[in-house]
């Protein structure tokens, strides 16, 4: 069973009390664009809290724990779009809630995601090594950085006192540090080895100070989407 291009068959896990059938959501749904269906199993809030729940057997329960713990991993990828003329929601990975009963050869998680609303898409070129983004939105959002490399071998980025680290920089390429698909891209091609982060960036609601180590031989650009709840 997908739920949203994730196979959950593959942790050892199937879907308990689903409600809505995939004829229902593709009528109510945009599909991905990797083509899958995204599966609604229940609804609360006026649709605002999508909730999955699904069984997992690892056999063991050292092999439930494995396969929940590689099963959240895999779901915190997991993105619902309804339809909107002038916007549309996203839901996020919020929590889950384990079955007590943790010994037991098969137990259920329940998978909790809260929507948000996105609004149009902003962006600030970075034209001093400090410079102020405004997040008008009441989340943190995911920013995508764009580098137009001229001759920057290295460059440290750093947002709210976090600094990513990008070396082996090649004149003349673009480089994408995407935080909404969790890539970092030379002229579209992977790269990540030469991103050294903890985790990928994130802008926090209202003011974010944006440092660069540099401004010679880039010229870098921020853009984001706020996010509404």
């Amino acid at each position: 069973m997908l739920i949203n291009g994730i196979d959950i068959s593959m942790y050892g896990a199937r879907l308990l009390g689903i409600k809505n059938n995939s004829t229902n959501i593709t009528n109510n749904y945009f599909i991905p664009p990797n083509g899958n269906i995204p599966i609604l199993i229940s609804s609360t809030n006026g649709g605002k809290v999508i909730s999955v729940r699904i069984a997992i057997n690892g056999n063991t329960a050292d092999g439930n724990y494995q396969a929940y713990s590689r099963l959240k991993k895999a779901m915190n990828k997991c993105v619902l779009k309804p339809k909107s003329s002038n916007f549309y929601f996203d839901c996020i990975l919020t929590g889950d809630n384990i079955n007590t009963q943790f010994r037991k050869v098969i137990k259920e998680v329940e998978f909790t995601f809260i929507c948000y609303q996105y609004t149009g898409l902003e962006n600030q070129a970075l034209s001093s090594t400090m410079s102020t983004i405004t997040n008008s939105g009441t989340m943190n959002t995911p920013p995508v950085i764009t580098i137009n490399n001229t001759s920057a071998s290295s460059l440290i980025i750093s947002i709210n006192e976090t600094a990513y680290i990008l070396s082996q920089l090649l004149s003349g390429k673009i480089y994408i540090l995407d935080s909404e698909t969790c890539k970092f891209t030379e002229n579209g091609t992977n790269c990540m080895s030469k991103l050294l982060a903890t985790d990928m960036p994130m802008l926090q609601s209202g003011n974010n100070i944006v440092k660069l180590s540099t401004l010679a031989g880039h010229s870098t650009t921020i853009t984001w989407k706020p996010r509404w709840i």
